[in-house]
């Protein structure tokens, strides 16, 4: 009877459905057993040993983890493997589950290239991809902005961008995008944003507020040094 035997069972590989390039990959491997005993783990793609180590399995379910990097595809198949021990079926000794590699989140740099060089490699380095481009080449239309995740004016005012570029960004902010606005006084100055369309989406107000006046205040101290107030003195 192979349920009064001997077994060990691999019932489930969890990992994520999808990662992002470069990003390592969190692995659980769920093994039952109907004793315990001592076996060997590995963890495989594509024919390529990832990792593997030696467990000590309690009678029942026993979860290992593990951390893997594997090749760097679009799409991979892990492997779970188990090997070793008292075991009566080999069929369910490994296991396998299909992880994708999502492409890079895009971000669009617009501004001067020379200016934007330090800032381009930042994010690149969070393994980004960015696309730097002079104000003229910004879309005119959301769905072309559609597969930005995120847009940074470095340093551009609202003159140098169309209306209709303009307009686009605007759909693009309100159906999700992300805007980030980076400058000093040349950008963030009302001779830049302010009453514009770009002033609108943003969280700061380029228009001159009017500045309140505090009011003053004068304090007057009233010292009775001519004791008045002793009990002698007082009326009734």
């Amino acid at each position: 009877d192979a349920f009064s035997a001997p077994e060990i069972a691999l019932e489930q590989i969890i990992t994520p459905s999808s990662v992002s390039p470069h990003q390592q990959v969190d692995v659980e491997v769920i093994v039952a057993s109907n004793h315990d005993d001592t076996v060997t783990l590995s963890l495989l793609s594509d024919g390529v040993l990832l990792a593997t180590e030696s467990l000590k399995l309690r009678k029942g379910a026993n979860v290992w983890r593990t951390r893997v990097d594997p090749p760097q595809r679009d799409a991979m198949v892990l492997q779970a493997i188990v090997a070793g021990g008292s075991d009566t079926l080999e069929e369910n000794n490994s296991l396998k589950a299909a992880v994708v590699r999502s492409a890079p989140a895009k971000v669009m740099i617009v501004g001067e290239p020379r200016k934007t060089e330090s800032l381009k490699d930042t994010i690149t380095a969070g393994q980004f991809d960015v696309d730097v481009r002079q104000p003229a080449e910004v879309p005119g239309s959301a769905d072309e902005l559609a597969s930005t995740r995120l847009l940074v004016l470095a340093q551009v005012a609202a003159s140098e961008l169309q209306t209709q570029q303009l307009s686009a960004l605007n759909q693009y902010v309100r159906g999700g995008g992300g805007l980030i606005a980076i400058g000093g006084e040349a950008t963030f100055g009302a001779a830049a944003y302010e009453l514009t369309a770009l002033e609108k989406m943003l969280p700061v107000v380029a228009t001159e507020q009017p500045v309140q006046q505090q009011k003053s205040l004068a304090l007057v101290l009233v010292v009775d040094k001519s004791k008045s107030m002793e009990q002698e003195n007082r009326l009734g």
